[in-house]
């Protein structure tokens, strides 16, 4: 649904809607009689100019009082479109397709995007990434997605843990897969986080409070102080680390051994990332935790809330550069925090967004259900 105004409202689904002066009305698109496709996303631009898309790939504009069909470059689901201005504009869809307006015309521009959207991401190294989701792996060098060959018995993946270009671990679906040049191995472990700090060692947590750490070779289940679900693990070193979970549950790993640490707030937390940060001489353990509208930051050996925007927004992702800068995917868009100070810029696909990892303050990837952004700021 797009509102110009009060009484100036359109509506899709089966078909176009249009509401104004108290009345709503089905209307019709020029040369295309008794139309009534599936129409998924509106967006206009004026009340006198406007774009919808559709199901096979179908696209029609609104100008001079009149829907129209026009030329489109694909035959996928279009499942949403947004207009930066009259003259350029995005739509993505089924397949990963995403369209960019231009110059009066509608071009096809995912041939270098994976034909899934991607849950998870992550950058071992400069120039070359990694992605899962959809039931595939891809690696991202030369500035294009190659799909990855998976075992048959490979039934997808939702995270990733690389631990260099050549060599990482992907979970999902009950399957915890290693990937070595090319050589893959399972696990058959429900992991729902993995985090390696080396080829050689890493931890991983899952459902009922479940850890398990990988050390020579092997995974093995260690003692849990908890039966919650954790949902995710970070390790500032291999001295210390934090696992975090449902209804706010923190872990806290020193001393070669668990311990629960008194939450800070009662709701879900999904994500952390911690890092060493220099004290003077020494590294202290710093770092962050996420969850559906809470943002905790680690220093000085204490949690604390941030505060957030007004709004209050549902937060679904983070990858922050240290304690001072980082990036939020938000239902507001993408929040920037620097010094304390935060900034709002509005997504340019209006998806739902899994990950995002920043490799610097100058550039940076996000991915969801249907889209992948590059960030760069030369």
């Amino acid at each position: 649904m797009e509102a110009v105004s009060e009484q100036d409202i359109w509506a899709v689904g089966d078909g176009i809607h249009h509401y104004q002066a108290g009345v709503w009305q089905q209307v019709t698109v020029q040369g295309v009689p008794d139309f009534r496709p599936l129409v998924r996303s509106i967006a206009m631009v004026s009340p006198e100019e406007g774009w919808a898309v559709g199901e096979g790939g179908g696209i029609f504009h609104y100008q001079d009082h009149q829907w129209r069909a026009v030329e489109s470059p694909t035959v996928a689901n279009l499942e949403s479109v947004d207009m930066v201005s009259p003259d350029e504009g995005w739509a993505v869809g089924s397949q990963s397709t995403i369209l960019h307006y231009l110059n009066g015309s509608w071009t096809l521009v995912s041939e270098t995007v994976p034909p899934v959207g991607l849950a998870d991401i992550d950058w071992p190294a400069e120039g070359s990434g990694w992605g899962v989701g959809g039931g595939g792996v891809w690696q991202h060098t030369q500035g294009r997605w190659q799909a990855i060959v998976t075992p048959a018995e490979f039934e997808g993946a939702s995270r990733l843990a690389m631990v260099s270009p050549t060599e990482g671990w992907f979970s999902g679906n009950g399957q915890l897969w290693h990937y070595d040049r090319g050589n893959w191995q399972v696990y058959p472990l429900e992991v729902a986080d993995i985090d390696m700090l080396n080829a050689e060692t890493g931890w991983a947590v899952g459902a009922h409070g479940q850890i398990w750490r990988y050390a020579q070779g092997q995974w093995q289940e260690v003692t849990s102080p908890t039966t919650a679900s954790l949902k995710a693990i970070s390790m500032a070193n291999p001295q210390e680390g934090w696992a975090v979970g449902e209804a706010g549950t923190m872990l806290h790993y020193q001393q070669e051994s668990w311990h629960v640490a008194p939450p800070i707030v009662e709701t879900d937390l999904k994500a952390i990332q911690m890092f060493e940060q220099s004290a003077g001489t020494t590294l202290d353990s710093a770092g962050w935790a996420l969850g559906e509208r809470v943002l905790l930051r680690y220093q000085n050996q204490g949690w604390e809330q941030i505060a957030l925007l007004e709004s209050n927004p549902v937060l679904h992702a983070m990858s922050m550069l240290d304690l001072e800068e980082g990036w939020l995917m938000s239902s507001d868009g993408i929040l920037h925090y620097k010094g304390g100070i935060w900034d709002s810029s509005a997504l340019p696909l209006r998806v739902s967004y899994s990950a995002i990892q920043m490799l610097n303050s100058q550039e940076g990837w996000a991915v969801g259900c249907c889209a992948i952004l590059h960030y760069t700021n030369p």
